[in-house]
């Protein structure tokens, strides 16, 4: 299992699953737009299902030739080493939250009735942490290593165990139901999973450790 979650081009390969999926996630809401489905990709208060679709499509699409991008850097060899490949994961983690929340804020204040009020906050909120989480990424592997180092070190580790152990929650609950639109959000449940629990071991990772000053 150890040796799972030290194999890079494992690391590259799931990425590249990440990035199937959301592309098929992407094209599926798009569909699903444009044929007037409601579904779990598209919500029953949307009034607009076509331009729904597309916005919140586009933006998976977009995500998926980012993870591809990276994806291929690490299975290549061109992002090696340990501590830059968890920097650009939790970078990603973050454009990825920043990306999201944008399309989907303004797929919300152009194609639903819903609760507006609500999307606004709830979409800046996302995208402040989104850049936080950007930021973080940034001093992983800024080559210093002082106080904030550590104390990163330490909230990371939390935060990926809390979203973990959420995540695994969430799978269970996708589980007991079943569409084809909860099946692309089961795959990308599973695959952020691992993902997760990469993050995890590279920062229990002896080198890494020794990168951020807590080895």
């Amino acid at each position: 299992m150890v040796a799972f979650f030290e194999n890079k081009k494992i690391l590259g390969f799931v990425l590249w699953i990440v990035a199937i999926v959301a592309l098929a996630g992407g094209i599926m809401s798009i569909v699903a737009g444009i044929q007037g489905d409601t579904n779990s990709l598209i919500d029953e208060d949307v009034t607009n299902t076509t331009l729904f679709g597309v916005l919140i499509g586009i933006g998976q699409i977009i995500m998926a030739f980012i993870y591809l991008a990276f994806s291929g850097a690490i299975y290549k060899g061109i992002v090696s080493n340990k501590t830059d490949i968890l920097a650009g994961l939790i970078r990603l983690v973050g454009l990825a939250t920043v990306i999201e929340s944008i399309f989907e804020l303004i797929a919300r204040l152009t194609a639903s009735d819903g609760d507006i009020g609500a999307a606004i906050v709830g979409a800046i909120i996302s995208i402040v942490l989104g850049l936080l989480i950007m930021w973080i990424g940034g001093r992983v592997n800024d080559g210093k290593q002082d106080l904030g180092d550590k104390i990163i070190w330490v909230v990371l580790l939390v935060i990926m165990v809390i979203l973990t152990v959420l995540l695994f929650l969430g799978l269970i609950g996708v589980a007991l139901e079943f569409d084809l639109g909860l099946a692309v959000i089961l795959l990308m449940i599973i695959a952020e999973l691992i993902i997760y629990l990469f993050v995890i071991a590279f920062l229990l990772d002896k080198g890494v450790r020794k990168d951020m000053g807590m080895a």
